[in-house]
């Protein structure tokens, strides 16, 4: 029988290709501008994964001797074994040296978190646990240390699957089963397309085992396909090598985190890398272009750098070091070193284990995964041990649950079908409806108390990222289904209600009506240049947005109703609570000095500038009045994040419980 595939090779210019993706994904993950499509390397990663692990199996195949079932099982084993060897021992002291070095930086909320991720990372259960968290490109470089562990864990289930998918081929004609293979494929592309072109599912397909499979599929299609490199003229080789690499560096330029991946955009850049791994460079200028010795270098340490380089980057974002204009580039450049001192500290040893007995590797692995098991069970257990902090500290993280009390109540539909809804005091007798979006839960609790001091009750309509502001929304083509049908129905109920007695809207405005800036270019409901989706310009959506406010604030003021509009409450640059906590635990000042000092009155007006406009058109309407935050917020030029003690905040942009009361009873007295 022919061997199922010829001997490894080392390829330097694979070797160059890794290096140079792995540092341009740690230039990205450090916020360095200019490769923006970053992120599609790691797309290309696993198409090298599929080929280079079938490539392996199919070595072991060959290698196999006797008959019947045994000759298939001893490969199965080796192969497996060859993997834990490789992957659980870094990838094990990683998660355990993350949560240690954790102890000592994380505040208690993102300390239980990092446990839970630690625990799906050491599980294969890291891509699934990433999906809890939201959009993926929202939430990296924030407190989620292990969140790169999403493509760690799908690499893992792609190895276990891959003696399913290869033995067949020694029963079976290779191109039919080939031919089933690429209809997997096929069906794991169409899916990933379905799904990631959805706007209202932005993010949910990035990291399903699904969406991700016809990647590596098709690195395993190429190793099946060909046992020897192909035989081409020197030109057309060339020329392929060099349209694959402009397929990938020209996806890494010109994607943005709002492309549709990994669906059909990806095709340029997974195909591309094909040509890498098939084919060897044969004009001497290409080969040693292809093949520079300081690039190969990080692309024989893939591994490490991608393992440790993100919780480092983590941490050191979340301790707000401060070091001028260059601050990312030595967070770059920080982290190499230290995944470089990793690689030869913990991966490299034991000719990266693969030099001792299988029984020591297995040993070491349990102790590792035992030890991070036993801490975080003890993190979880304690709520993120908490005792860690100082008094003063742990005081001042305390703000960021002085938050609604009704709101997991409050996030079910129970007074309309969809979106949420509900009653906060009493359920009859004359009411006001609160409109809005997570901005108004802010709200709704101190304004529930203040109403029931008049014997008037609350109820609240909201949903997370939806301007409730009409039943009309939903025409502007721009949000979620659930949110226009919250808006509609919301609106519908309370106008004929006869005990209805007035109205709020609280919405975070400039998040909907400001053009688009870093922080709300990734809203789903922007597309790809920023703007709503179907809009050119955003003139035109502020004047559809306008006038659904509009008409339902003139149908409010048909019945005499009482109409409220509280002004956008100052955004921060960073979160107050963290900065207060971490200056009273570690001396990291830098950013609570920045927000003691408050936020300009400036630059607020400047936030504001269009919500002002909307006002000042939908003020003109009788029984309009406008609650303004700026008059308990903001002082002279600042207006301030902190309260005598503490964050009036949560976060970077919701009030507190005490930042609400602070503005309503504010705005009561005067």
């Amino acid at each position: 029988m022919l061997p199922l595939t010829s001997a490894p090779q080392r390829s330097d210019t694979l070797d160059w290709f890794r290096g140079l993706g792995i540092l341009a994904v740690l230039w990205g993950h450090a916020g360095l501008p200019g490769l923006p499509g970053a992120y599609i390397l790691i797309d290309t990663f696993f198409v090298i994964s599929g080929y280079l692990v079938c490539q392996s199996f199919l070595r072991l195949c060959d290698r196999s001797e006797g008959e019947g079932p045994r000759r298939l099982a001893r490969p199965v084993g080796r192969f497996l074994a060859s993997r834990v060897r490789r992957i659980i021992i870094p990838l094990a002291a990683t998660v355990l040296l993350t949560l240690a070095a954790g102890w000592f930086i994380l505040l208690p909320d993102d300390y239980f978190a990092l446990a839970r991720s630690a625990e799906a990372t050491l599980l294969l259960q890291a891509h699934l646990y990433a999906l809890t968290l939201g959009n993926y490109f929202d939430v990296v470089g924030e407190s989620a240390p292990l969140l790169h562990a999403w493509s760690l864990s799908l690499e893992e289930w792609f190895y276990l699957m891959t003696p399913l998918l290869v033995l067949p081929m020694v029963i079976w004609p290779r191109k039919w089963w080939v031919a089933v293979i690429a209809g997997l494929a096929a069906l794991s592309l169409y899916r990933a397309q379905t799904m990631s072109a959805d706007p209202e599912m932005l993010g949910a397909s990035y990291s399903l085992f699904s969406t991700r499979v016809w990647q590596f599929m098709l690195g395993m299609i190429a190793a099946l396909l060909f046992r020897q490199p192909p035989r081409l003229s020197p030109a057309l080789n060339d020329g392929l090598i060099l349209a694959g690499l402009t397929g990938v560096f020209a996806s890494v330029l010109i994607l943005t985190e709002k492309a549709p991946s990994p669906g059909l955009i990806s095709l340029p850049a997974v195909v591309g890398v094909l040509a890498v791994l098939l084919l060897q460079p044969r004009a001497l200028l290409l080969a040693r272009a292809t093949s520079i010795p300081g690039i190969t270098f990080f692309g024989r340490k893939l591994y490490s750098l991608y393992l440790c380089h993100y919780p480092f980057m983590v941490y050191f974002t979340y301790l707000g070091f401060d070091l001028g204009p260059g601050t990312d580039l030595y967070k770059f450049f920080a982290a190499v070193l230290v995944s470089l001192g990793f690689y030869y500290v913990i991966e490299a040893p034991f000719g990266g284990w693969r030099r001792i007995h299988f029984a020591k590797v297995v040993v070491i692995s349990a102790v590792l995964i035992g030890l991070t098991f036993a801490l975080t069970h003890q993190i979880k257990s304690t709520g993120g041990a908490p005792t860690r902090l100082p008094d003063a500290a742990l005081a001042a993280w305390t703000a960021r649950y002085d938050v609604n009390p009704n709101r997991q109540r409050c996030t079910t539909p129970q007074l309309t079908r969809f979106g949420y809804s509900c009653v906060v005091g009493a359920s009859e007798g004359p009411y006001f409806a609160l409109f809005g979006d997570s901005h108004s839960d802010v709200f709704a609790n101190q304004l529930a108390i203040q109403l029931a001091a008049s014997g008037i009750g609350l109820r609240h309509y909201w949903y997370a990222e939806c301007p409730t502001i009409g039943s009309g929304l939903g025409e502007l083509g721009v949000f979620s289904e659930e949110c226009g049908r919250i808006s509609h129905e919301a609106h519908r109920a309370v106008l004929q209600d006869p005990d209805l007695a007035g109205v709020v809207y609280a919405l975070r405005w400039p998040w909907y009506l400001n053009d688009a800036t870093p922080s709300n270019r990734s809203a789903y409901w922007r597309d790809v240049s920023g703007l709503p989706r179907g809009y050119a310009d955003m003139a035109r959506f502020r004047e559809d947005f306008a006038a659904i406010l509009r008409t339902s604030v003139a149908d409010f003021e048909q019945r005499n109703l009482p109409i409220y509009l509280i002004a956008p409450v100052p955004s921060l640059p960073s979160d107050p609570v963290k900065a207060q906590v971490l200056s009273l635990w570690h001396d990291q000042s830098a950013a609570y000095r920045r927000l003691l000092g408050g936020v300009t009155m400036d630059s607020y007006l400047q936030e504001r500038a269009a919500f002002d406009r909307l006002y000042a058109d939908i003020g003109s309407i009788a029984n309009v009045s406008l609650i303004d935050v700026s008059g308990a917020l903001c002082q002279d030029i600042t207006c301030r994040a902190y309260g005598e003690f503490f964050s009036l905040y949560y976060d970077d942009n919701h009030l507190n419980e005490d930042g609400a009361s602070f503005v309503l009873t504010g705005q009561q007295e005067r």
